[in-house]
């Protein structure tokens, strides 16, 4: 699978969104059967139950802010931390992205 998430603009044949939904996305595209063309500023790559880029029309795309699914991690202190007192809990901490 390619990696889209280079910020350069990738010739698009129509099909599926490519990308991770919630990455924010430019596109240029092209309906022929409205004979109509443009280009969308920054948004959601899909968004379900709204009105979001037809992929279908999209010639051409980019990705302008990839999303990353957080990394999530649980482990038990008892086992790692000398200075954890208790053993009967676990620790889950996930990333926070800005």
């Amino acid at each position: 699978m390619a990696d889209y998430n280079d910020g350069k603009w990738h010739g698009w044949n129509g099909g599926e969104c490519p990308v991770h939904p919630k990455s924010e996305v430019e596109a240029v595209w092209h309906d022929p059967r409205l004979n109509s063309a443009g280009m969308t500023g920054p948004r959601p790559a899909k968004v379900d139950n709204e009105p979001t880029l037809a992929w279908a029309h999209v010639v051409k795309f980019r990705v302008v802010k990839e999303y990353r699914v957080p990394h999530e991690l649980t482990f038990d202190p008892a086992k790692y931390a000398t200075w954890f007192d208790s053993t009967d809990g676990l620790i889950h901490v996930c990333e926070v992205q800005s």
